[in-house]
């Protein structure tokens, strides 16, 4: 999927950034129900808290490490990779969210995924180790030979910033949720743990 190229031939832009924005603009403060209002007002208006601020820190950061663009999933859960027992093979379903990206997130992203969605648990996500060995694997298959541990280091090193960026993304997401979905889920406290654990990765970024 990382190894697609735009037809056209022009440097892709990512799409992170563009959908965040998207996000703020379709989200409001308000809210019909009380009890929703004074969910979010205790969170996130009490502790006078910035979404703009918080992006033009995050972008600065990420501009900053220049990542690749390539072609992503942006949305690689658990229910959107299917397992051929048959063919021992791996499938990728459901890319309404696919789109060119940072790689770095992709890779990030796929790893805050390990702690589900209904039963949210981020002790379940990955450690370094194993982030190490994954990502070696994976640069095996996308630069077609072994990777250089400086290769390896890089994606690895990145990923915080984008863990980062995944927890801000998927918060936004979760609150425009929030105020249209028909779903029986609590968006609004899956927004606060994310946006929680968005603020505890960047702490590590400054």
């Amino acid at each position: 999927l990382h190894k697609l190229k735009p037809n056209t031939g022009d440097e892709a832009k990512p799409t992170l950034f563009i959908k965040i924005r998207q996000f703020l603009a379709n989200f409001s403060a308000h809210y019909e129900s009380k009890r929703k209002q004074e969910r979010y007002d205790k969170f996130f208006k009490q502790r006078e808290i910035s979404f703009l601020h918080d992006l033009h820190r995050l972008r600065d950061i990420i501009q900053r490490r220049q990542s690749k663009v390539v072609f992503c999933h942006n949305d690689l859960l658990i229910h959107n990779i299917i397992h051929d027992d048959k063919t021992d093979s791996i499938s990728f379903i459901d890319y309404e969210y696919a789109d060119y990206n940072y790689q770095d997130f992709d890779i990030a992203n796929h790893f805050c995924e390990y702690a589900g969605v209904e039963d949210f648990n981020y002790s379940r996500c990955p450690d370094k180790e194993y982030k190490r060995e994954w990502i070696t694997k994976y640069l095996i298959y996308y630069l077609e030979r072994k990777p250089t541990k400086d290769e390896v280091d890089n994606l690895l090193d990145g990923n915080n910033i984008f863990e980062a960026a995944a927890h801000f993304f998927w918060a936004l997401w979760a609150l425009v949720q929030s105020q249209i979905s028909t779903i029986d889920f609590d968006y609004l406290d899956y927004a606060v743990q994310r946006y929680e654990l968005f603020q505890k990765c960047m702490l590590k970024c400054d």
